[in-house]
């Protein structure tokens, strides 16, 4: 079945998370930035990278999703780490509104 790319999709890339897994200890409690989606193509099982969210959709059970951790960078402003690290959308958390009222950036899969 082919993925339709002509609706809006939901933002997946960029959007924010905190880590809840327990395979990464260094970034367990801490705000990630979703960079990647690895997921197994039906047709052939081989493991295609995903970045764009119309192709994503949504996360999905057996997805792997790489993710760098939000550090205080220079001026006390958040920014993405170099380090990336990879989890599955059950270690991750959607966080709430923000105190401006934006709307939370991650959804739950």
């Amino acid at each position: 079945m082919p993925i339709r790319t002509n609706v809006e999709a939901t933002r997946i890339i960029g959007s924010t998370w905190r880590y809840r897994g327990t395979k990464h200890p260094r970034v367990a409690g801490d705000k990630v930035v979703i960079k990647a989606v690895h997921r197994h193509d039906p047709v052939d099982g081989d493991v295609v990278t995903l970045r764009d969210d119309a192709l994503i959709q949504a996360l999905r059970k057996g997805d792997k999703v790489e993710v760098a951790q939000l550090v205080e960078g220079e001026g006390g402003r958040e920014r993405e780490s170099v380090v990336v690290e990879d989890a599955s959308p059950e270690d991750l958390e959607p966080l709430p509104a923000e105190p401006d009222g934006k709307p939370m950036l991650g959804r739950r899969w």
